[in-house]
């Protein structure tokens, strides 16, 4: 958020004026006493916004260092305001201008950055927060399970045979991982230009596995069987749709629910792009949703 105590606009707002003041008045041409003033502004900033030592000798001693610090800075500052007015003129300012810039910005700045125990506190409390996150973004990412080796299995005779046999290669998988073949096989990473994606082969398996009643209803009640069917719909390959289109046919007689099928609008959409594929299923499946809705309230509706 903009000028929060330590955020970049927030830090600039005082800190820009403080240092631009000595700038101003060596472009000014103001006398070289006025050096002492502000470094004394400068130091007073310095000193009142961090802790000091609890020693008096050597919180004196750091004082001492802080505005010798400061009046070499305000040295330079002020030497390079004087090299712009060799450059461009003397800027017609008075000498308290400045004064009254540096003056305000470091009474701003001590006001808010002043340093107390319970600032104190709470910075530490900020800075272990920090350390925390980082130690959280730092953290080893956790590795992706590893597909078991029956997906594996299967992957490659999809890959490697020109013709294999998608009902015993789907009754193998359910055997094996019983309702959770579909989600290994469907959350497979695959690239677009994998084989197995190209050629329509895992969204037929995917299909093959949905006509396994069981893991049907399994599916249904997570959700994988709408997502499957909706994403069948728009398949490039006429095959995965001819499988999607005898899927629905077969969930339709089933009476399944309504919600294990496509939106009706998106059906319609298919309808209309693949004719050939899907003529006649939306009339088919809005049909059957509204025999569903007549038994649930009763024949009443």
């Amino acid at each position: 958020m903009a000028f929060e105590r330590y955020s970049i606009s927030g830090i600039l707002s005082f800190a820009a004026p403080l240092f631009s003041a000595p700038v101003l008045a060596g472009w000014a041409v103001a006398p070289w006493a006025v050096l002492p003033v502000f470094a004394t502004l400068l130091g007073a900033q310095t000193t009142l916004t961090r802790r000091m030592p609890g020693r008096t000798g050597a919180a004196i001693a750091s004082a001492l260092a802080v505005l010798i610090i400061n009046a070499a800075l305000v040295g330079m500052l002020m030497g390079l305001g004087r090299g712009l007015a060799v450059l461009t003129g003397s800027l017609p300012m008075p000498i308290w201008g400045p004064v009254l810039i540096c003056a305000g910005a470091a009474g701003f700045a001590i006001w808010r950055y002043r340093w107390t125990p319970e600032q104190a506190e709470m910075d530490a409390l900020l800075d272990q927060m920090t350390a925390t996150i980082t130690d959280m973004a730092s953290l080893p990412e956790i590795d992706t399970p590893h597909p078991p080796p029956q997906i594996l299995k299967t992957l490659a005779l999809l890959r490697n045979q020109p013709c294999p046999d998608l009902d015993t290669l789907a009754a193998g998988l359910y055997d094996a991982l019983d309702s959770d073949a579909f989600d290994w096989l469907y959350d497979l990473d695959l690239t677009p230009d994998d084989p197995l994606r190209v050629s329509g082969r895992q969204d037929m398996l995917l299909l093959r596995l949905l006509a396994i009643p069981r893991l049907r209803h399994v599916q249904s009640e997570l959700g994988g069987t709408g997502i499957m069917t909706e994403r069948a719909l728009v398949s490039p390959h006429p095959a995965v749709r001819q499988e999607v289109r005898a899927l629905m046919d077969q969930m339709i007689t089933e009476d399944c629910e309504s919600d294990c099928f496509p939106l009706l609008h998106d059906l319609e959409a298919a309808e209309a792009s693949f004719p050939m594929e899907f003529d006649g299923l939306t009339a088919a499946l809005r049909a059957h949703i509204a025999k569903q809705r007549l038994a649930e309230t009763g024949g009443t509706g």
